[in-house]
Formats: C-alpha cells, sequence, structure tokens
C-alpha cells in the first residue's frame, strides 16, 4: 500500500523534474512537435544539472519501487493466497 502512495506523486514529479531540466537546457526540446520547453526559461547549466541528477535520482526509485511491488505481489500470490491469481 505505501509503494502505491508513493508511486503516483513520484511520477508526477519526475514529469515536472523533466520539463524544467528541459526548460534550463541549451538547446531547443519540442513536445509533441510544438511546445517548446527550452523556451520557458534562459538557458542555465548548472540548473539542468541540477534537474538532471533529480530526474536520474526519482528514476531510480520508480524502477526500485515497481520491483518491490512486483515482488510483494509474487510473494501474495505463491505464498500467502493460492486462490489470488483466481481473482
Amino acid at each position: 500500500m505505501l509503494v502505491q502512495w508513493a508511486f503516483y506523486p513520484l511520477l508526477l514529479a519526475q514529469v515536472v523534474i523533466g520539463v524544467l531540466q528541459a526548460a534550463f537546457t541549451d538547446y531547443e526540446i519540442r513536445a509533441f512537435g510544438f511546445i517548446n520547453y527550452s523556451a520557458l526559461a534562459t538557458d542555465n547549466e548548472v540548473l539542468q544539472r541540477v534537474f538532471h541528477q533529480a530526474h536520474v535520482l526519482i528514476a531510480v526509485v520508480l524502477i526500485l519501487l515497481v520491483v518491490l511491488h512486483a515482488m510483494e505481489k509474487s510473494r501474495s500470490a505463491f505464498v500467502h493466497d493460492s486462490n489470488y491469481l483466481k481473482q
């Protein structure tokens, strides 16, 4: 349950930090071909690196949460309840 409560806010934060990272980069990044993220702010290499590091950190945490969630569901399916997969 804790994994689910942590997962969705982290997904939202990943998107926001990704957009902020794109805003501070020195080359043009367009989402869907028309939303120019790099025009949202002036180029700033330091902030771009900070947001990139945060983006990578959240990605690692999300991967760990997905693995933890899969392990928990597998444990529930195969150890605790033999009828779990029939639901």
